[in-house]
């Protein structure tokens, strides 16, 4: 999502204060989404970082990258970059906490991807007819859309305004954006099984 490196970066060094620059390198080159929330992220990015090792090749692009980002961050004047014993250490800025403080809102607001694909999700109910009804209040307008276009994406059909319907059952990595989304209240998830029998999901 747009603005995640940036985040992830200026999160470290405003919990680090400060970090030599290769050290801050090798923590965003681990690229693991589950350090983002709570704990001490310095310790974290450090331990992920010695078990995940990637080929040379792409840690090199990775670091490259990594270089470029930190260089765009100081130009904008977010971080400031400052040489303490002959090492590179980095620095956030006034201007930068302000701007984690902004990116850590539009992110916790953020929807996920409303594409959902097969060979990546647990399918639930495989094979069985599911009916998905909702009736989501006009003030999340913008996650009922959402819900429509994973509707769409997993090949499910209006039939009756919020009445949707399809084959082959609903991944569980959906269940759990709805519950996330705080939407379980508005929606109602059914499945046909081949003896007729109806049950609810989720």
């Amino acid at each position: 999502m747009r603005g995640q490196n940036t985040f992830e970066i200026l999160a470290i060094l405003d919990e680090a204060k400060d970090m030599a620059l290769d050290v801050l390198g090798a923590a965003v080159a681990s690229q693991s989404t589950d350090l983002l929330h709570g704990g001490k992220r310095k310790e974290r990015f450090l331990k992920e970082a010695a078990k995940q090792r990637a080929p040379k090749e792409e840690k090199r692009q990775a670091m490259r990258r990594f270089y470029a980002m930190v260089s765009y961050l100081e130009q904008d004047g977010l971080v400031h970059k400052q040489i303490i014993s002959a090492s590179i250490t980095v620095r956030i800025t006034p201007k930068g906490k302000r701007k984690l403080e902004d990116l850590g809102e539009t992110l916790a607001n953020a929807l996920p991807p409303c594409e959902y694909q097969e060979k990546k999700n647990r399918i639930l109910g495989k094979g069985a007819l599911t009916i998905i009804t909702f009736d989501v209040p006009e003030k999340y307008r913008a996650k009922r859309d959402w819900i429509r276009s994973a509707l769409r994406s997993m090949d499910f059909s209006i039939i009756h305004r919020s009445v949707w319907m399809g084959k082959g059952g609903v991944p569980e990595s959906f269940l759990e954006d709805l519950r996330d989304l705080e939407m379980g209240d508005f929606v109602e998830i059914f499945q046909i099984n081949k003896a007729g029998s109806l049950r609810r999901l989720g």
